[in-house]
């Protein structure tokens, strides 16, 4: 890589950081923070996450952050984290009388909660876990239901992408770069090793936004949960994104998978590097 391609390289590492700490800072900005303690974890953390995420965008290869270079897959997280935690915090945000657009999304929460709370659902398990102190806070069931609803469209999103087969874009798909963690050299077959990996990740995909509030209800420690609003918005953001991003993986490593085979059936067994066809 020339001059050029690293002077790129490290401007779109400084914009990533810029924009991960804008997001971390996002709900204390909006929520503000209970103590001075409070103030300074959060501004240690946008500290944190903007070192991490220019260190990993960057150095020629990552050490930990997967599809560096497989765009739409980390945009599309980034995007929709941005904006579940915005969403988040106007509906846990006391509103004032005449603020009409504010409380238009309010309204708008509610009814999507009652829409997706129904007995069971992942919306009424979460607001049964967080406990009746912290799930009578107003807006908590819209914040819900608008970050669970937000998740699904970032999977139902990548599917479409995956469909109509914009992904992985650029070719070839690096793996060394774009999956640090897997090594294509590590032994037994490759393509199995995705399928299970997709398998897996798929089942964690439909099974946590379940399982955490059960875990929580069953272990009775939803009294003993952070209850700021700050905590609250970042609580209900993982608990939407989360098992969101495991079945986004999950769809990533079956669609490699698949073209992995498709390479070996076309008699290219370039180790690393996936070419769709």
């Amino acid at each position: 890589m020339g001059v050029h391609g690293g002077v790129s390289r490290a401007a779109g590492a400084w914009l990533r950081a810029a924009v991960m700490a804008l997001l971390v800072a996002l709900p204390q900005g909006v929520l503000g923070t209970a103590t001075a303690e409070g103030a300074q974890l959060a501004a240690l953390a946008v500290l944190v996450v903007a070192l991490f995420t220019l260190s990993e965008y960057g150095g020629r290869a990552p050490s930990l952050v997967e599809f560096r270079d497989a765009p739409p897959f980390n945009r599309l997280r980034a995007a929709t984290a941005f904006a579940s935690l915005l969403l988040i915090c106007v509906m846990l945000r006391p509103m004032p009388p005449d603020a009409t657009s504010g409380l238009l999304l309010q309204v708008l929460g509610e009814r999507l909660g009652l829409w997706l709370g129904w007995p069971g659902s992942p919306v009424h398990l979460a607001l049964i876990a967080l406990g009746s102190e912290t799930a009578s806070v107003p807006g908590l069931r819209a914040a819900l239901a608008v970050s669970y609803a937000l998740s699904l469209g970032m999977v139902a999103v990548f599917g479409l992408v995956l469909i109509m087969g914009g992904w992985p874009r650029p070719a070839p798909f690096n793996i060394w770069i774009n999956l640090p963690r897997f090594d294509p050299a590590a032994g037994g077959d490759v393509r199995g090793r995705l399928m299970r990996e997709a398998h897996v990740n798929l089942v964690l995909g439909f099974l946590l936004p379940f399982l955490l509030p059960v875990t929580v209800i069953l272990g009775d420690v939803g009294s003993r949960l952070p209850s700021s609003p700050a905590a609250l918005a970042w609580m209900v953001a993982a608990w939407s994104l989360l098992p969101a991003s495991f079945a986004m993986r999950g769809l990533a490593f079956l669609r490699l998978a698949h073209i992995l085979a498709a390479q070996r059936a076309r008699g290219d067994g370039t180790p690393g590097r996936l070419q769709p066809a």
